[in-house]
């Protein structure tokens, strides 16, 4: 009696360059890398040690390529927009959604990486997840997103923020909502909670970021009966938070990544000279690490 063998997914060339180039040098390598690549500032170096990953990417190299060599921003973009650039991004996504392919990162590591490669240039996007076979309880917001989940069960929020806001809240019931805007009180912001709250009141809300007492002050000003905690960011552009706000078996944690992003990002990102821009500077910096790493958020109650 034989039994049938399920095939072992075959690996894209991009996908291919991507695992050897992480085996090599490690997932933070690979992530600057891509971004000096694809979204260099002026010119790409392109070297014995990346010439297989610019060619995967599609950059305009041939085996007869004398190596090193500069490649002009302009001749890259002409090589990869459009349709190229669309089938590299998705390539990615799905190589990090498995789990067989970066075995040594941890889930809210992978989600970050599909999130990073399906996510518009604007990174206007909410990816959502099955967490321990719970439908949609698993999400990484990006840049002016909200989400909510209704009941008590188990989930896990991310969000990145550099001088935006993040609001997480658990209502009496139990239900749970997590947003993250731009601006000083963004009436967006409180928009999106006051809906939340008129479905699923009380209970309490959190509220992280550089920004956040002016926010808290805003949303006593609209609920004065609501239990308000912020967290201060003291420093904006220099150092990003990653925010995971997460419910266990009932026990309800807000804990925070920090990391310095110290790169030509403030100047390049907000002048548009990268081909991808990331709001919250080189991915490869503001990329959280091992779950390890995250803290216990410490909140002052907002009076």
């Amino acid at each position: 009696m034989s039994t049938a063998t399920l095939a072992t997914p075959t690996l894209t060339p991009l996908q291919s360059a991507a695992a050897d180039y992480i085996a090599r040098r490690g997932i933070r390598a690979f992530m600057n890398e891509d971004y000096n690549l694809t979204g260099t500032r002026v010119r790409a170096l392109v070297t014995d040690e990346n010439a297989d990953l610019a060619s995967a990417f599609g950059l305009p190299i041939t085996s007869d390529t004398e190596l090193p060599v500069a490649i002009d921003k302009k001749e890259i973009h002409a090589a990869i927009e459009g349709s190229r650039r669309s089938s590299n991004r998705a390539e990615l996504a799905r190589f990090f959604a498995d789990d067989a392919n970066v075995p040594s990162l941890s889930f809210g590591q992978r989600m970050f990486l599909e999130w990073h490669y399906r996510s518009p240039n604007n990174y206007q996007f909410t990816l959502e997840k099955l967490l321990r076979g719970s439908e949609g309880a698993a999400r990484i917001l990006g840049w002016n997103r909200e989400t909510e989940l209704k009941g008590r069960g188990d989930f896990l929020f991310f969000t990145g923020l550099l001088g935006c806001t993040g609001l997480c809240a658990v209502a009496a019931d139990g239900s749970v909502y997590m947003s993250h805007w731009d601006e000083v009180r963004n009436p967006r912001q409180f928009d999106g909670y006051g809906q939340f709250a008129s479905r699923h009141p009380g209970g309490r809300v959190y509220v992280v970021g550089v920004t956040s007492r002016d926010l808290a002050k805003g949303l006593r000003e609209r609920h004065p009966d609501l239990e308000i905690l912020y967290h201060v960011k003291k420093i904006y552009f220099e150092r990003t938070y990653t925010v995971a706000f997460s419910r266990t078996a009932g026990k309800v944690e807000i804990k925070v990544h920090e990391a310095d992003v110290t790169d030509d990002y403030v100047s390049s990102t907000h002048n548009g000279e990268y081909g991808r821009w990331f709001p919250y500077g080189r991915f490869g910096e503001a990329y959280p690490s091992a779950d390890d790493e995250f803290r216990v958020c410490t909140f002052e109650r907002f009076e």
